[in-house]
């Protein structure tokens, strides 16, 4: 998978434009490798200004709108923690869910999907035994165990063969069919 942090001394419009490259290629190698077209369930966007929905005042990394299907990677939020590959299989985690819930809601949201349930249950675990939450607030344990960020977390994990799942390989192997 390429190096999205080798682009630093570009200026911010090559940079930016340098970013969206790569990432439209790492959403074209993920859905042949996966076997899900990725670029039909979101469109990537790098932007330079992205507010938070749940921190106000500050900005977020990505977004994904589950209306306009933008998915959406701020490049003057990334970092070493928050590298733009993870950023954007997090957010195709979001448009993962959307897919396979009922009536534009996300699977999770709502439990439709016994699969997602199945990934969700099985990352929570997880989360737990790794004391991800260990020393967060109160809101932000709510916010990173909610169902659905748990399975956004689970594909971004996955997708680049960080952690293996059985039951998100399963589902995936299901989906692409």
């Amino acid at each position: 998978l390429p190096d999205c942090q080798s682009t630093k001394f570009l200026t911010p419009t090559a940079e930016a434009a340098n970013l969206q490259r790569q990432l439209d290629k790492y959403v074209m190698d993920l859905s042949k490798k996966i076997g899900i077209d990725f670029g039909k369930l979101a469109n990537v966007k790098v932007v330079t200004d992205l507010a938070s929905l749940t921190r106000p005042g500050q900005q977020d990394v990505g977004g994904f709108n589950q209306y306009t299907k933008e998915l959406t990677v701020n490049i003057k939020e990334l970092d070493e923690e928050f590298d733009a590959l993870s950023t954007v299989a997090h957010e195709l985690g979001h448009a993962l869910d959307l897919k396979l819930g009922d009536r534009g809601d996300l699977a999770s949201d709502y439990a439709t999907n016994p699969g997602v349930m199945a990934v969700v249950d099985e990352f929570k675990k997880v989360v737990e035994e790794r004391g991800d939450t260990e020393g967060a607030t109160e809101d932000w344990k709510k916010y990173y165990t909610s169902p659905d960020e748990l399975f956004a977390n689970a594909f971004m994990e996955y997708a680049p063969g960080k952690t293996h799942s059985l039951s998100l390989e399963k589902l995936l192997k299901e989906t692409s069919q």
